[in-house]
């Protein structure tokens, strides 16, 4: 599990209806990144705040119940809708807390939409920024497998290899639910990760900043973050660095131009 499906299941974690396998999975990533592991602490912090929120103890298990109930039968607000004092005032102050924690969870973009080039940031930023514990193929005889299983070669990768730096480390990883070869390339200073797999139909979004050798480039910046990618007829490319966007955009193309 990475990042951004951290960030996504959060809500199920935090109200207990994340499923055993997700949820050992969900664990084992907070285990071993402290970003994360920051993050869902915060928002429990905050969950738990908003449920102190009440001056009375009060079981609110009945009333978040009856809330959801009602959210099933009734998707859209009636008219002359109003609040009843059935639960006092306490217990109307966890009924419209529920009402809105139900609204926020269920109500359609809420969330960040979770693009490819989100998900390629993410997976720098976990695996190679901070240094996530994970098992990574550093040989030839192990890297080329990996390329194999996502359609890409080994002449593919020296394409790609920006100048000055070489190929370091391997693994597969998921970026939108597709199998990806997460590639990291090192100059003894700086890293940059590239995420390739054999293109199945799948098209990269977005403008595109410019066209080279026949192959559009796209660009976006998540955070402190640049990324880049294009698509040949049979691969798709991502290029994720901390370097300027101009000098992402310029490697990337170059890339491309090997094509």
């Amino acid at each position: 599990m990475n990042c951004s499906e951290v960030h996504y299941y959060g809500p199920l974690y935090h109200s207990g209806e994340l499923e055993t396998p997700l949820l050992q999975d969900f664990r084992e990533h907070l285990e071993s990144c402290k970003t994360c592991d920051e993050t869902i602490q915060r928002e429990a912090a905050m969950d738990n705040a908003l449920r102190l929120a009440s001056d009375e103890i009060i079981d609110v298990s009945r009333v978040r119940d009856e809330v959801l109930s009602e959210i099933k039968r009734e998707r859209a607000p009636k008219s002359g809708f109003r609040l009843t004092p059935t639960y006092g005032l306490a217990g109307t102050a966890v009924l419209l807390l529920l009402l809105f924690a139900a609204a926020m969870v269920f109500r359609p973009g809420t969330q960040t939409p979770l693009t490819i080039y989100r998900d390629a940031a993410d997976d720098h930023r976990a695996e190679v920024v901070e240094h996530m514990k994970l098992r990574w193929a550093q040989d030839d005889a192990s890297i080329l497998p990996l390329l194999k299983s996502v359609g890409a070669t080994e002449e593919l990768t020296q394409q790609i290899t920006p100048p000055g730096f070489h190929l370091d480390r391997a693994r597969i990883c998921k970026l939108l639910n597709h199998s990806y070869v997460h590639l990291v390339y090192t100059d003894g200073h700086r890293e940059v990760s590239y995420f390739l797999r054999a293109r199945e139909g799948e098209a990269l979004t977005g403008t595109p900043i410019l066209t080279v050798n026949g192959k559009a480039i796209y660009t976006d910046t998540v955070r402190n973050l640049s990324v880049a990618g294009f698509q040949s007829n049979d691969v798709t490319v991502l290029m994720v660095s901390d370097e300027p966007n101009q000098q992402v955009l310029e490697t990337i193309a170059s890339a491309a131009r090997r094509f």
